[in-house]
């Protein structure tokens, strides 16, 4: 009896039997454990054109901040007169003084020019060379004809709205009142201007060789004497 015990004793349960009923048994040795892992969710990637915009749109606001920096930093230097644009005018004095400066250059490339322009004068036209400040074609353009307006007797309320050019076209859009001050003119006065600016034109800014009279953005004579609905050029 004693024996029996001994050997009782001696024996050895497995492993994967466990006290109090626990139901999870060990792993069985010899065996590998498999763990269950779930499937890695797909990364999901930002597409290359919101990368792209987003990196144009980060540029642009450095160039912003740079920009705004550097003329607010100017603006403020030249309040204090640390630096100063002596070719820079703000009034019509300021532009006359300049215009009145000697030499044809005037710094840091701003440049008075001679154009030579046919003006009406006592009932026929006579050419004459002025100094303009020169810029943009449209605005020496603008300059011109309001010289040759002024010679023919053409109120200085006519406004010139708009100039622009479509390679040898040149288009000169007015305010309704050009009819009435042609009208007021006569047909003399008014062939007078028309002929001088198409040939102040045509004389100082090629390619242009033919001039276009527009109303308010359209084409019509109104009470004009001058037909303003056809173009204009000089005969070759």
């Amino acid at each position: 009896m004693q024996e029996r015990r001994k050997d009782q004793d001696d024996f050895v349960l497995p492993e994967n039997v466990l006290e109090e009923g626990n139901e999870i048994p060990r792993d069985r040795p010899g065996r590998l454990r498999r763990e269950r892992r779930e499937p890695d969710e797909p990364v999901k990637k930002t597409s290359r054109i919101f990368r792209i915009v987003a990196w144009m749109g980060l540029v642009a606001l450095f160039f912003a901040i740079g920009y705004g920096g550097a003329s607010y930093g100017l603006k403020k230097l030249s309040e204090k007169k640390i630096i100063t644009r002596p070719d820079v005018v703000q009034d019509a004095p300021g532009a006359a003084a300049l215009l009145g400066a000697k030499g044809d250059v005037i710094n840091l490339g701003a440049r008075k020019t001679s154009v030579t322009m046919t003006l009406p004068k006592d009932g026929t036209l006579v050419q004459e060379k002025v100094s303009i400040l020169s810029d943009l074609m449209e605005d020496d353009i603008r300059t011109c004809v309001a010289r040759i307006a002024e010679a023919a007797g053409i109120p200085k309320d006519v406004a010139l709205l708009h100039v622009f050019r479509n390679g040898e076209v040149a288009f000169l859009d007015f305010d309704a009142e050009i009819t009435n001050a042609l009208s007021k003119a006569g047909e003399q006065n008014s062939l007078l201007f028309i002929t001088g600016v198409v040939r102040t034109l045509q004389d100082n800014f090629p390619p242009v060789a033919i001039v276009r009279f527009l109303v308010k953005g359209q084409v019509t004579r109104g009470n004009a004497p001058v037909d303003l609905t056809v173009p204009w050029r000089l005969p070759r």
